[in-house]
C-alpha cells in the first residue's frame, strides 16, 4: 500500500526523519532508540543508506494504532507496532506492477511474519507483518527471517536485537539496535557460555540471531 510507504512521505516533505548512522555510534554496542508513533511526529521515522549505493535504504518507524483525529490517518499496512520498509530510488525502470523490476522492488514493506503476503497481492496488511505483531518477531539482522540485507545481498550492518510495545499507546516504542562495521570479521572466542543451555554457544546466537540470550 503506496500510503504506507516512508519513502513517498519524504520525497513528498511530509517528514524529518533521522539517520540512524548519525544517530548511533558504529562498534558502540546495543543502543536503545525510543520511537514516537509517526501519527503525531513527523520526525518519528528513521532510515539507514546503503553507503555504496545511494537511494536504497532501510525504514524504521512506529505506528499506534491510535490516530490524533479523523482526518489525520496514518494508516499502515499492519497496525500498531514497528514497521520496516526496503526501498531502493535507483531500481531500474518505473513503476511496473508492485513497483517492481523481476524480484527487485523499488518499495517494500518487510513483513515481520518472513512471508510475501503483501507484495503477492495476497494481503493489504496483517498484524503479523510488524514487529512484534502476533508473529512475536522481535530481531531482524542479517541471518533472521526475514533479513536484513542490501539488494546484493550484503549485511547492512545494522541489528535489532529487541523490540519492547509500550502499554500507553501514545508512549515511545524501544527498539534496540546495534550498528556496525559489517567487514570487521567475526573472531570465535576461546571459550563460550551456553546460558539457554539449547547447545548453542552464545557467542554464535549473539552474532547470527541477535543476542538474544546474551
Amino acid at each position: 500500500p503506496i500510503y504506507g510507504i516512508a519513502a513517498m512521505k519524504a520525497s513528498a516533505g511530509w517528514l524529518e526523519p533521522v539517520n540512524l548512522a548519525q544517530l548511533l555510534p558504529k562498534g558502540g554496542g546495543v543502543k536503545s532508540v525510543f520511537m514516537y508513533p509517526c501519527e503525531r511526529n513527523r520526525d518519528g521515522y528513521y532510515y539507514l543508506e546503503n553507503p555504496n549505493r545511494p537511494g536504497e535504504r532501510f525504514w524504521f518507524w512506529y505506528q499506534s494504532d491510535v490516530q490524533p483525529n479523523p482526518f489525520m490517518n496514518y494508516a499502515g499496512a499492519g497496525g500498531r507496532g514497528l514497521h520496516i520498509e526496503h526501498d531502493d530510488a535507483g531500481a531500474a525502470g518505473s513503476t511496473p506492477l508492485q513497483q517492481r523490476v523481476n524480484n527487485h522492488y523499488i518499495w517494500e514493506m518487510v513483513e515481520a511474519d518472513g512471508r510475501y503476503d503483501l507484495k503477492d497481492g495476497r494481503s493489504t496488511g496483517s498484524p503479523s507483518q510488524v514487529w512484534p505483531g502476533t508473529s512475536n518477531n522481535r530481531t531482524f539482522n542479517a541471518f533472521s527471517i526475514p533479513y536484513a540485507r542490501w539488494w546484493d545481498q550484503t549485511d547492512c550492518g545494522l541489528r535489532i536485537h529487541d523490540v519492547i510495545l509500550p502499554t500507553d499507546p501514545l508512549a515511545p516504542i524501544e527498539v534496540r539496535f546495534e550498528y556496525f562495521d559489517p567487514l570487521i570479521p567475526w573472531v570465535w572466542p576461546a571459550d563460550g557460555a551456553d546460558l539457554d543451555n539449547d547447545g548453542i554457544p552464545d557467542v554464535w546466537e549473539y552474532h547470527y540471531f541477535g543476542g538474544i540470550t546474551v
